[in-house]
């Protein structure tokens, strides 16, 4: 009886937290853990792994998390400079993104607090489109 507890307790706390989460799912390119030809994850968000892998991967220029819904939206954060990180919405079929910068602090926070659907944050946040 108590293993049938402990697996229950277990197989709930997993469903729950991907329902916590939406079915969000990120990807990541730390440059110096690896290279970026082929991004890391496509991992689901679960228990703030993507808060922690977030610290590393906005740290230097040129790496980046990003994350994508059930819709198949895609809300990407860039290392753009010193302190500055391009939050983008990628729209291939308009061929250009939506997108504003932020610093570091606010882009973690943000990180951390993220729920579907991502397509929310286009107005949330004020992204401005500009074409590719």
């Amino acid at each position: 009886m108590k293993l049938f507890v402990l697996l229950f307790s277990i197989i709930f706390s997993a469903a729950a937290a991907a329902e916590a989460t939406g079915g969000l799912r990120f990807f990541y390119c730390i440059h110096t853990e690896h290279s970026c030809d082929v991004t890391a994850g496509d991992v689901p968000v679960k228990a703030g792994n993507a808060s922690f892998v977030a610290r590393r991967a906005l740290s230097r220029k040129d790496d980046f998390e990003g994350f994508r819904d059930a819709h198949d939206t895609i809300l990407q954060f860039y290392v753009d400079g010193t302190d500055s990180i391009l939050v983008d919405m990628p729209m291939p079929n308009l061929k250009g993104s939506y997108g504003t910068h932020m610093n570091r602090a606010q882009a973690l926070k943000l990180i951390a607090r993220l729920s579907p659907p991502l397509s929310r944050y286009r107005a949330d946040l004020k992204l401005e489109f500009v074409k590719w």
